[in-house]
């Protein structure tokens, strides 16, 4: 799987959902909670501050050369490769409490074929032992930026709001 990502948000205020269908980056907010697609290759430019760069990044397993490192690498040509058992996973930890509203990833299945993920969970907790899914989707064949909303409520299964 090729990946890269970006965690949005902000560092001493309480989550809080969308309100607004524009910002002032001219990119279009859905109210719904669904996923913002992005095409292109380059991160989208967001309302929200990019807070991933004072977290720890790791991953599962990965192929020499193409490590957790190229996560936020800032090219678009580099990329996590995994080599290991399913599933593939990225952990990012933050040194204290932090308020995530929006997590971004690049996938590209015209690149990747077969190892781009059909399903993704985002999940979040206070450690690695309380981890619950506040995102799960189901993707087909995605070429672009996904940006989740991770800051509003979901119903039962997980899957919507």
């Amino acid at each position: 799987m090729s990946t890269s990502s970006v965690a949005r948000g902000r560092r001493d205020e309480p989550a809080t959902a969308v309100v607004d269908s524009s910002s002032s980056t001219g990119v279009q907010l859905p109210k719904d909670g669904l996923p913002m697609m992005h095409p292109g290759r380059l991160p989208p430019a967001l309302p929200w501050p990019d807070i991933g760069r004072i977290a720890k990044w790791s991953v599962s397993s990965y192929k020499f050369g193409f490590g957790s490192e190229c996560l936020r690498d800032g090219d678009p040509d580099t990329f996590w490769h995994s080599d290991g058992p399913q599933p593939h996973f990225i952990t990012i930890e933050f040194p204290h409490k932090v308020a995530i509203q929006k997590i971004s990833i690049y996938l590209s299945w015209p690149q990747d074929d077969s190892y781009t993920p059909s399903t993704l969970a985002i999940r979040a907790g206070t450690g690695p032992s309380d981890l619950q899914d506040v995102r799960v989707a189901t993707l087909d064949k995605p070429d672009g930026w996904i940006t989740f909303d991770v800051s509003s409520e979901l119903d039962e299964d997980a899957t919507s709001l």
